[in-house]
């Protein structure tokens, strides 16, 4: 058997969008409609200017339907695109006027 010889790791591929994880809402395990609504207020949501967003939609904790859409109102505005599941099967939802991904 012939000994390989790997010189150099391969690297992983970095993501093409940045990702928005409604687990990072989560407190006590569950999402509090009163403490989801004022996180979202306080969200510096300016990052994520005519960026590729992803809503990560799956985690051990299910969150409501009603969360992805304030998620989605928050994040329409300034997006250039916007979508939602994970990185391998994302489904596009927003994508601003004249943009291509």
């Amino acid at each position: 058997m012939q000994d390989l010889n790997i010189q150099q790791p391969i690297a992983p591929k970095e993501s093409p969008f940045v990702t928005v994880d409604m687990q990072d809402f989560i407190e006590g395990g569950l999402l509090r409609e009163k403490q989801f609504r004022a996180a979202l207020k306080a969200h510096n949501w300016d990052q994520y200017k005519d960026q590729t967003v992803l809503v990560k939609g799956c985690g051990e904790i299910p969150v409501p339907t009603w969360s992805y859409m304030l998620i989605a109102a928050y994040l329409v505005p300034v997006v250039g695109y916007l979508m939602f599941g994970e990185g391998c099967s994302a489904i596009p939802i927003y994508r601003k006027q004249g943009d291509k991904l």
